[in-house]
């Protein structure tokens, strides 16, 4: 079972706007000089001759590009899995989850007091695709679902998305021709 992480740090200036009036106190960057960290994890396996599982992990942190500073970090977990059904007809699966925390940031300048909330999002992510592959012809068909739940100090809701695409593309010696079409459906719902 083949195993790779990976860790990175590093470091990134944010500066204000083209245009700001940088002579208002309430206008300048506040701790321009902030952190990024990302690690990362994945492995995979074959399940048999015709399928396999890929796991991977992802945490990243940073502290925004907006004027003040806030922490932010984002665990995500993905499994993916393949399984070849035919020579020519291949089904592809995933389901994800994201969890994101960002922390109250609030800094009192010499004017105005400046502020933004700790916000909380869950994200559950599944996609489902079929896919024909014969020749010159390539056709796939995939549904995606997501839904993100999210709390603010001024509210908490729901949004959800669901979307059915499908691609058919024919490779030609000297032309190609793809058509395709999509059908996508969102609901928000927030309760204060």
């Amino acid at each position: 079972e083949p195993l790779f992480r990976s860790v990175s740090r590093g470091r990134y200036n944010v500066r204000a706007s083209a245009g700001t009036d940088l002579s208002k106190p309430d206008n300048q960057v506040v701790s321009p000089d902030r952190d990024t960290i990302v690690y990362s994890a994945a492995a995979g396996t074959p399940l048999g001759e015709k399928a396999g599982v890929m796991l991977f992990y992802d945490r990243r942190q940073d502290e925004g590009n907006s004027r003040l500073p806030q922490k932010a970090i984002v665990d995500s977990l993905l499994l993916k899995g393949h399984i070849k059904l035919s020579d020519v007809l291949s089904l592809n699966m995933d389901i994800g989850k994201d969890w994101q925390k960002k922390e109250k940031a609030i800094i009192s300048s010499v004017i105005t007091p400046s502020g933004r909330y700790e916000r909380k999002y869950d994200t559950t992510r599944g996609s489902l695709g079929l896919t024909y592959k014969q020749g010159a012809h390539h056709w796939s068909t995939t549904l995606n679902q997501q839904k993100q739940k999210f709390i603010t100090q001024t509210a908490t809701g729901t949004a959800k998305n669901i979307d059915l695409e499908s691609v058919y593309t024919y490779y030609g010696d000297k032309h190609w021709a793809t058509i395709g079409a999509e059908i996508r459906q969102d609901d928000y719902y927030q309760y204060v």
